[in-house]
């Protein structure tokens, strides 16, 4: 029999401490009977008897397989010991370091109201900063010399011990100072109130997994208002659920952003949300499996910056009490200027909870069943549940409420966990590795987890016609007449870099959503060493077809799909790629390119698009004019249709407009922008141009409609490549595409909606 402990014996001295175990449902003190050479990290406890005294003989096995025999008691005097911890602590000695005062209740804090004089039975204490008094405080040897107090650097600390593997079950305290020069004597009282709290057994030892209260983050207080917290960011949380969380350091610059493009996150100032300063306080609550629980009776005490005159606090026993957390009704719970009463019953405050959840940890946060009905993560188990169906605002909210895309008729709503595992099945082992759901236009690189990985766009009351829509359109259109039943569907896509990844996207789609097989590509032009492996793919699988190759005279990029098993309109279609400029892949003006390229086999659409590489007017005007048009002339006989292929907005957040431009300013700025900031000035001019110049129709040498998707892609920022900077390309969400399918289609039918 065996039970995963966590404790550090300390070389060349015996060791006591105490540990729960769970096969005698106490807590047992014991005395290590031999001398290690080494500090020994026990990772689990063998029973070998049980003497008539009460005394246990145990074998204890370190991770480097040392053993030692030892004695535990399960005497009754044993659960009142403290449970082993460690404890992150993170320092501030305030503006002015040497003031004395200071150091005095921050020594006081540490050593008297911890009992760190005796600290035989915590593992080890982190401590950022070197600052006197803590010289002295016992276990120095274990402190972390970390920058002065920022609060993430020691949460990050804090995260990665829980992440190691023998500290799963283990518990952890996090301990802050504060800022005490604002006001010393307020903040001295409520720094011992919550350090007492964290450090009671009762957040620890009776808490345990294996005991009868459900809770994985314990303090003083848990308020959930103004956001989900504990006053001083101060409590212990079980490891297990630590690592659900998100790293605290990623946490930082996510709740930015969230709350930047959050439409309820208007309905108050930036403290109500827990971002900037109030970040680090938020982070262990950001996760919807937080089962918070806390121990202060008093109701006078909700958050730190409550209204009226800070009350005076009980440090007693009998003002501690083990409850789950919240443990006030909505009612109960006063205002602070973030929401008023009647705005938290109609679910401000509730729709931003939500909001958080599903950007952060989309995951766990969708709901799979009907609008009405909340995520199996926030059902009766979630902290919020009791707190809002007393006001029955729960019952009636709509979780699966989302983005709408303003200025559009587009709602962009989290995709059901059966249709994404539909996607997951159906790609199992998939031909190109940017048909897996996040792959970025980087070979090898890939989007973690964001909500807008799995954000599907909708229109009320109307449908959102997808790719095989525009199979059926083309498989019953004039332009299939004039080649008979063994032409080829053609969806040709000219342009950049974008283009190239929705000529990519269309493949993707065709294999893992339509039930397409690959049988004849060529892809080295589509995207250098962008595409990593995918860019020779063809060529290692032997998907070359010499003799079509030697019909193409200009550079292309081409895939052709076959139906493996059930009929349908256009049992074969063609993907074609050619860059719409005169500079890349053979150095020729576009309407050669496009002449060079077409096979007598195909009919479809042809999609230029052009933008992203134009930093001002002129260039725009020039590409359309002396580009763009001549091709329109050289294939308007053809069997093509033209439709123009809108190019997708830049969400440089730190830059006007949200565009690259040569000097603009880099770093972590893929982000949110105002619905107004955005610069399309590249998509206007093109317009302008093709209705100018009488290029929109059903006649030669026009196109037949323009596919818009600019304005219903301004929320979607999260689907950027952030490491990499890149705000311009967006990572592979087969449900993002549904808005380039449904624009296609209505440009095909030559509609203009929105």
């Amino acid at each position: 029999m065996s039970v995963i402990v966590s404790l550090l014996v300390h070389p060349r001295r015996a060791a006591s401490g105490c540990l729960y175990l769970s096969f005698l449902a106490v807590v047992t003190c014991f005395t290590v009977k031999c001398m290690y050479h080494g500090m020994m990290n026990v990772v689990s406890v063998d029973v070998l008897s049980k003497a008539t005294d009460g005394v246990i003989k145990v074998t204890v096995t370190g991770t480097a397989n040392n053993t030692c025999e030892m004695d535990v008691s399960d005497s009754k005097e044993a659960k009142s010991t403290q449970f082993n911890v460690p404890i992150f602590y993170s320092l501030d000695l305030g503006q002015n370091n040497n003031n004395n005062n200071t150091k005095i209740i921050q020594y006081d804090q540490m050593v008297h109201q911890l009992g760190l004089r005796n600290v035989e039975w915590h593992q080890s204490i982190y401590i950022n900063g070197r600052e006197q008094p803590f010289q002295d405080i016992p276990n120095r040897s274990e402190v972390a010399a970390l920058p002065p107090r920022d609060d993430f650097v020691v949460l990050h600390q804090l995260w990665e011990f829980c992440h190691q593997k023998t500290h799963g079950n283990s518990w952890v305290v996090f301990l802050t100072s504060q800022d005490l020069s604002i006001d010393p004597q307020k903040s001295a009282q409520l720094l011992r109130i919550m350090t007492k709290g964290a450090l009671s057994k009762e957040c620890s030892i009776d808490i345990l997994p294996e005991a009868s209260m459900n809770c994985n983050v314990c303090s003083t207080r848990f308020s959930p208002f103004p956001y989900p917290h504990s006053p001083s960011n101060i409590w212990s949380a079980q490891c297990s659920y630590i690592q659900e969380l998100v790293d605290p350091l990623v946490f930082d610059t996510q709740i930015k952003t969230v709350n930047k493009v959050s439409p309820y996150a208007t309905q108050g100032n930036k403290k109500c949300f827990g971002s900037s300063e109030q970040a680090a306080s938020h982070w262990v609550y950001s996760h919807p499996r937080a089962t918070p629980c806390d121990l202060y009776t008093e109701p006078n005490f909700q958050w730190t910056t409550q209204p009226g005159p800070f009350p005076n606090l009980r440090s007693d026993d009998s003002a501690f009490l083990l409850k789950a957390a919240p443990r006030f009704p909505l009612a109960q719970w006063r205002d602070d200027g973030c929401f008023n009463a009647d705005q938290v019953v109609k679910g401000f405050a509730l729709n931003q909870r939500r909001f958080e959840y599903q950007s952060i940890y989309p995951d766990v946060s969708s709901s799979t069943a009907a609008a009405s009905a909340p995520p199996p993560q926030l059902n009766h188990d979630w902290w919020g549940w009791k707190l809002w169906t007393d006001t029955d605002s729960l019952a009636k909210f709509d979780w699966n409420q989302s983005l709408v895309a303003t200025g559009t008729d587009i709602t962009w709503v989290p995709v059901p966990e059966s249709r994404r595992m539909e996607w997951n099945a159906s790609r199992m082992v998939p031909p190109l590795h940017h048909c897996i759901v996040g792959g970025c236009r980087r070979g090898g690189q890939h989007l973690q987890s964001t909500a807008a990985l799995f954000l599907e766009p909708t229109r009320s009351g109307e449908t959102v016609f997808g790719l095989s829509h525009i199979l059926e359109e083309l498989h019953t259109s004039k332009l299939r007449d004039k080649l008979g039943h063994e032409s080829v569907c053609t969806l040709w896509f000219v342009g950049d870099s974008t283009s190239s990844d929705t000529a990519i996207a269309a493949v993707c789609s065709l294999i893992s959503g339509l039930g397409f097989k690959l049988v004849r590509c060529r892809n080295d032009i589509i995207g250098a060493q962008w595409y990593g492996d995918d860019n020779t793919y063809c060529q290692n699988m032997n998907l070359n077809d010499p003799h079509m190759d030697t019909n193409l005279t200009t550079p292309v990029a081409y895939f052709d799909l076959e139906r493996e098993a059930s009929a349908g309109p256009c049992p074969t279609v063609r993907i074609k790629f050619t860059w719409g400029d005169s500079k890349r892949a053979g150095s020729m003006p576009l309407s050669s390119k496009l002449k060079g390229s077409t096979l007598p086999d195909e009919y479809g659409l042809v999609l230029p698009g052009w933008g992203v590489h134009c930093n001002d007017g002129n260039c725009m005007r020039e590409y359309m004019k002396n580009i763009f048009q001549p091709a329109l002339s050289a294939l308007s006989t053809k069997n093509y249709q033209f439709l123009w292929r809108e190019h997708e907005p830049q969400h440089f957040a730190n830059n006007p407009g949200g565009i690259f431009y040569p000097g603009g300013r880099f770093g972590d700025i893929c982000g949110p922008l105002p619905n107004e900031s955005f610069d399309n000035f590249r998509n206007e001019i093109a317009e302008e141009f093709l209705t100018s110049n009488n290029l929109v129709g059903n006649g030669d040498n026009q196109v037949r409609g323009i596919v818009r998707i600019f304005e219903a892609l301004k929320p979607i920022w999260g689907l950027h490549n952030q490491r990499k900077n890149d705000c311009t390309h967006y990572c592979f969400s087969p449900w993002r595409l549904e808005l380039t399918w449904d624009g296609i289609y209505r440009a095909m039918r030559g509609e203009t909606s929105s």
